[in-house]
């Protein structure tokens, strides 16, 4: 019997470090970066099933991450998109929201623009730095 309850307290001991051990899911939250004037960054195209932006912002990388979060910075999508540019010094991205989400209609999201994907900051810190931060609202249906 003794051998039973210690055996049992030694698999309580190791299941409770090894569950501390494991990253926690943490609600990763937006730094705002640069938030550019209007004229930077334009919504295109808007609808519930997705959004595309022009962008006149000139960056290093060659590709970025794209969230679009809503005011509790839940990310209603996101993804790597090429800053390539065309000759009029624009790139467009197109966003489409993660299954079984839509854009809501006057609702305000916010275009976070970063250098990582923030799964990887989520071991050291529970903050997303955005190089560019832009809020927009998704017109309504007149």
């Amino acid at each position: 019997m003794r051998k039973q309850i210690a055996l049992f307290g030694l698999i309580l001991i190791a299941f409770l470090a090894f569950s501390c051990a494991l990253p926690q899911k943490k609600k990763v939250h937006l730094y705002h970066g640069e938030q550019p004037p209007p004229r930077f960054i334009r919504v295109v195209k808007a609808s519930p099933q997705k959004v595309t932006f022009e962008i006149r912002i000139k960056f290093t990388q060659r590709h970025l991450y794209h969230i679009i979060a809503d005011e509790e910075d839940n990310f209603i999508a996101e993804g790597w998109f090429p800053t390539a540019k065309d000759p009029r010094g624009i790139y467009r991205v197109t966003l489409k929201p993660k299954k079984g989400l839509t854009f809501q209609p006057g609702k305000t999201y916010y275009l976070c623009i970063g250098a990582q994907n923030p799964e990887q900051i989520l071991y050291y810190s529970s903050n997303y730095r955005c190089l560019v931060y832009f809020g927009f609202t998704i017109p309504g249906n007149n």
